[in-house]
């Protein structure tokens, strides 16, 4: 028989596939062999920010259901009870600009939480008190009028509701994007196997 350079690649590659397979490496979940539903009731708000906890159950929610490895459903129903409680949020002036830099055109939001997760059928905890957090920065406009300006906090850290509607919409849609970031981490959390 004549030597063949492809058979000897062919021969490499299926060498390669058996021990690949054989390795016991496996990307999948540690708990949707016994779980199908999840139960994610709001969580709790332990901060002086409204509404942060509708925004965070919606996007941890919106999660799940898109990757659809558990079914999130009522509580009274679900194999999983998804706890969570948000305890910081931060606004943090990044940039200043303006007379003596008293201006902030950049913002840091942080929200910290902690979850936990029960097996309802067993009511033992698979993870108790996670913590994690989520962070995004957003600008705002230096050339609103002065009378909005006053508004805007002149200190570097504060928890007061920004009245100018520019900067609370800038706010609100980075609160969501901090929640989506703390959402992919639960998700990972739960159902990934690393």
């Amino acid at each position: 028989m004549k030597y063949n350079p492809a058979h000897r690649l062919i021969i490499a590659c299926c060498i390669s596939l058996s021990l690949l397979s054989g390795c016991g490496y496996k990307a999948g979940s540690l708990i949707l062999d016994d779980y199908r539903t999840i139960a994610i009731p709001v969580f709790r708000n332990e901060t002086y920010q409204e509404d942060i906890e509708s925004y965070l159950t919606d996007a941890v929610i919106d999660q799940f259901q898109r990757d659809g490895s558990l079914i999130v459903s009522d509580k009274k129903d679900a194999d999983l009870l998804l706890k969570g409680r948000i305890t910081g949020w931060r606004r943090t002036g990044e940039r200043f600009a303006g007379d003596e830099y008293r201006e902030v055109v950049e913002y840091q939001m942080e929200i910290t939480m902690a979850f936990d997760l029960l097996d309802q059928k067993t009511g033992d905890y698979i993870f108790k008190d996670v913590k994690i957090s989520g962070k995004n920065t957003y600008f705002v406009n230096p050339n609103i009028p002065a009378s909005k300006k006053r508004s805007i906090p002149l200190e570097r850290e504060q928890q007061t509701v920004i009245i100018s509607k520019d900067i609370y919409e800038s706010e609100k849609s980075s609160m969501w994007r901090a929640a989506e970031r703390i959402s992919r981490q639960i998700l990972q959390k739960v159902v990934e196997r690393w």
